[in-house]
């Protein structure tokens, strides 16, 4: 039986930048990557487990290997917490979740370039504009949750296998911050991946699949 793969990406995250996943994966591994956008709307974040339990059962049979990569790392242990009956194992990629960054110019970052590409695009419909619109607020509403909640005490009551592999030298989330994270979960395995920082998952995929085991 093939194994199933989940991955709940960074904040702002696309398939294309998670493609060495898909690309390297074993022939016997099915890859899920989650478009936030099909799980959440209006930035409603807290119907996350109930509309990502429903996606699961419609695309997963089995058990799956959970990926929480940045961001989507503090949904997967929330999700893992709440239903460890479908989780065969957890995986955090330099997760977020320490709750204490302030987003302000992370945001203000996020708006411009999303108003800028939108210009560069000729606006033709009430309902570009309302897409636009929707897409930006989900955004911002994630970047919000990903500065400022904490999964520190979540961690502590993780049932199912826990692997965090982190870069050396991450300057969005710290080594710091994943030392924290591995203590406060019990029996949780670390891997430290020299040199490379927060986005090592774009470029070095064979690493990735050199750990999960």
């Amino acid at each position: 039986m093939s194994k199933v793969l989940v991955v709940l990406p960074g904040w702002i995250g696309v398939e294309k930048d998670l493609q060495g996943i898909k690309d390297s994966a074993p022939q016997d591994t099915k890859i899920l990557m989650v478009d936030y956008k099909k799980i959440l709307s209006f930035g409603y974040l807290d119907k996350f487990n109930e509309n990502f339990l429903k996606y699961l059962e419609k695309n997963v049979s089995s058990k799956c290997i959970l990926v929480g990569v940045s961001l989507g790392g503090i949904f997967a242990v929330k999700f893992a917490y709440s239903h460890p009956e479908k989780v065969e194992k957890l995986i955090l990629v330099d997760p977020e979740g320490i709750g204490r960054k302030n987003p302000t110019r992370e945001l203000f970052n996020l708006v411009r370039s999303r108003i800028l590409q939108r210009r560069e695009k000729a606006i033709l419909s009430l309902d570009s504009i309302g897409e636009f619109f929707r897409e930006l607020l989900l955004q911002i509403s994630l970047g919000l949750y990903a500065c400022t909640e904490c999964i520190l005490s979540d961690l502590k009551s993780i049932s199912v296998p826990l692997t965090f592999i982190w870069g050396e030298k991450d300057c969005v989330t710290s080594l710091a911050d994943g030392r924290k994270m591995h203590e406060a979960a019990p029996n949780s395995k670390f891997v430290v991946l020299k040199g490379l920082g927060h986005d090592w998952i774009a470029y070095s995929p064979k690493h990735f699949w050199a750990n999960i085991t």
